[in-house]
């Protein structure tokens, strides 16, 4: 888009310097309308003859007084002929009084009904529009050399146009079979004081890469695509220059809608100062149907073939109110429901091809919800490489909001009444996401007790498969069965989520059960019969029946039980089978049998000799107690004597001294 827009930007440059030019060879014309019209075939002769194309000006009128151009059905061709651009009407109204300063100053241009078409075969080609610009190039360097010591002590002319009307632009370009169409219904630049107010009150932009949409044939995956955009749009700005190579601009007003994927942006508003190499943003504020965004500054940096720099930008600070439900039909239409409001904050950065993003937290108005996050989105360029990582340091759902949450999702609700038995979740861990892969790991813990998981979901096979394992966990509790208390295992899994193949099972069938399989070996189980242990389980479902067995093995003996039932919500009803399964011990068995043997001698030697290195070591630090001990007894013992010594030393010198003055005394007295 951006490419679109400089080639915009030069068209008008051009068409600018062909007002110029006709201006110039029609400026000592007299003002009548047939002078004026035959001195117009001229000039379009010489600029044709200039440009080496087809250059037609349909009627000109011109006010040599005020200084008042308008040029009527303006058409320009191509190097090939073919049809370039087409103006209805171009007119430029100059300030006299300026040109004594050497100043061309237009108060007032307006272009209405302009069509544009602009070609580029492939990227290492000429453009169609390319001679034009040339032409104004080589012009500005022509009378740059013809006028070279005039120059030396002249000022140069300056161009300031003060206002620009724009009606009915349509610009169409082509680039490697890839096409943009803009056009502006109305548009109007005018300057005040050293701002330049830009209102562009009807802007379309339609792109069409002449291929099927990206979501082609993949229901669930939302409209938006950069190749089908049909953008309307309203844009209130104003821009002032800063210095040599600075801007300053201050969007007051930005709405757009994409009609094909239903995207609306009701508002956006922002100043920006930015140069050749850096933009900065501040105040940025982005208004969805539902959603509000608030960015107070961001810093981009602008991407440069030449100085070797990479599109890079961050915001440390990104606050708002999410509604998802904003961008399902653009995105992901599994969230068209999704109407729950999400607290927002994070601090993310990134450059063209990943985002980071660090201080995620997410949350719920009423706090029910609470996920603190951080991640990264790498390889954004490289399709099938494109991968999305994600710690999950902290994340509390307590009841309620979870069930709340996932009746929005427009998919089967299974085992509702399991979720809510579980109670406040927490969960630590993080996620990827790998091209149509997505894997999920972690601690959960709920109200019957911790889980420790991990699970993928395969979009190229459509199943679910993972693994769990716990220490402690209520299963009757979590799924109504009464007899069952806290248990302790791991288990494996395997579910269907092929939509064709589910409904197949379904019409031929029926039922409400998940289809797949699930193996688990329990270490441990509380019962109301007593305790087992090294139980083995199995349950098969094929959506309308699970059927299952358990299985606790003996020496020559195996206690079995199969089981099956219908509904997850009446696993209390399930009808079980108990029976008995009579073995010797196979070569396996008897391996195993001496492997658990050894293990087991092993296990005690190691707890014989750890006890034995353990009472040498209670002896050894016993010794050293005593030896520090009787250090201790030995040091203070001759500390006291150094002590009494010094005492009585002290005492004697005391008492010679006192004899001393009393000698003294006696001998003064006397």
């Amino acid at each position: 888009m951006w490419r679109l827009t400089k080639v915009i930007i030069k068209s008008i440059a051009a068409i600018f310097l062909l007002t110029i030019l006709a201006m110039a060879g029609l400026f000592v014309a007299i003002e009548t309308d047939s002078i004026q019209q035959s001195l117009l075939k001229k000039a379009t002769a010489i600029i044709s003859q200039r440009l080496g194309t087809m250059v037609n000006i349909g009627h000109i009128s011109l006010d040599l007084m005020g200084l008042h151009v308008v040029m009527s059905d303006i058409a320009i061709a191509d190097l090939q002929q073919r049809h370039l651009l087409q103006i209805d009407e171009l007119g430029v109204h100059l300030d006299a009084w300026q040109l004594i300063d050497r100043q061309l100053v237009v108060t007032e241009a307006h272009v209405e009904g302009m069509a544009a078409k602009l070609h580029q075969a492939r990227g290492d080609t000429v453009a169609n529009y390319q001679f034009l610009i040339d032409a104004l190039r080589d012009t500005t360097k022509t009378a740059h050399r013809d006028s070279t010591a005039i120059a030396r002590k002249k000022r140069k002319m300056q161009l300031d146009v003060r206002r620009l009307r724009l009606e009915r632009i349509t610009i169409d370009y082509e680039k490697e079979g890839k096409e943009q169409h803009v056009r502006i219904g109305m548009g109007d630049m005018h300057r005040r004081d050293e701002r330049y107010l830009i209102d562009i009150d009807t802007l379309y932009i339609v792109t069409d890469n002449h291929r099927p949409r990206k979501n082609h044939g993949k229901p669930k995956r939302g409209f938006f695509d950069v190749g089908h955009l049909n953008i309307m749009a309203r844009v209130n700005m104003e821009v002032t220059p800063r210095g040599h190579d600075s801007i300053e601009a201050v969007i007051n007003n930005l709405a757009a809608t994409d009609i094909g994927s239903g995207l609306t942006v009701k508002s956006l508003t922002a100043r920006v100062v930015t140069n050749k190499e850096l933009a900065n943003v501040e105040a940025l504020t982005i208004s969805l149907p539902q959603t509000t965004l608030n960015i107070p500054r961001a810093v981009v940096r602008l991407p440069s073939k030449k100085a070797g720099r990479r599109l890079a930008w961050s915001a440390p600070r990104v606050k708002g109110r999410v509604v998802l439900q904003d961008i399902a039909h653009a995105f992901a239409p599994v969230l068209r429901n999704f109407t729950e409001p999400l607290m927002l904050q994070t601090a993310f950065s990134g450059t063209d091809d990943g985002l980071r993003f660090t201080g995620v937290n997410v949350s719920t108005p009423d706090k029910k919800l609470h996920i603190k996050a951080a991640g990264a989105i790498n390889h954004l360029k490289k399709g099938r490489e494109l991968k999305i990582h994600f710690d999950v340091q902290q994340m509390r759902a307590k009841t309620g909001v979870k069930e709340r949450i996932i009746s929005q999702f427009p998919v089967k609700k299974l085992m509702m009444t399991q979720l809510h038995a579980l109670g406040d979740i927490g969960y630590q861990g993080h996620f990827d996401v790998v091209w149509r892969r997505e894997t999920f790991a972690g601690l959960l813990t709920t109200a019957g007790g911790p889980l420790r998981f991990n699970f993928t979901i395969d979009g190229n096979s459509k199943y679910v498969t993972g693994a769990v394992k716990t220490d402690s966990f209520e299963l009757g509790q979590v799924m109504n069965l009464k007899q069952i208390g806290k248990i302790a295992c791991e288990a494996q899994f395997k579910i269907d989520i092929s939509k064709p193949r589910t409904a197949r099972m379904r019409r031929e069938k029926g039922g409400k059960l998940p289809i797949g399989e699930v193996e688990a070996h329990v270490f441990e189980a509380k019962h109301k019969l007593g305790r087992v242990k090294n139980l083995y389980a199995t349950i098969a479902s094929d959506g309308a029946v699970a059927e299952g067995s358990l299985c606790i093995h003996g020496k020559h003996m195996d206690v079995v039980c199969s089981f099956s039932f219908t509904n997850t919500d009446d696993m209390h009803k399930m009808k079980v089978k108990p029976g008995l399964k009579f073995h010797k011990l196979t070569e396996e068995d008897r391996a195993a049998k001496e492997q658990r043997k050894a293990e087991k001698a092993a296990a005690k030697e190691q707890r014989k000799a750890e006890k034995a290195a353990a009472k040498e070591q209670r002896k050894a630090e016993k010794a050293a107690a005593k030896e520090q001990r009787k250090a201790e007894k030995a040091a203070a013992k001759e500390q006291r004597k150094a002590e009494k010594a010094a005492a009585k030393e002290q005492r004697k010198a005391e008492k010679a001294a006192a004899k001393e003055q009393r000698k003294a005394e006696k001998a003064a007295a006397k």
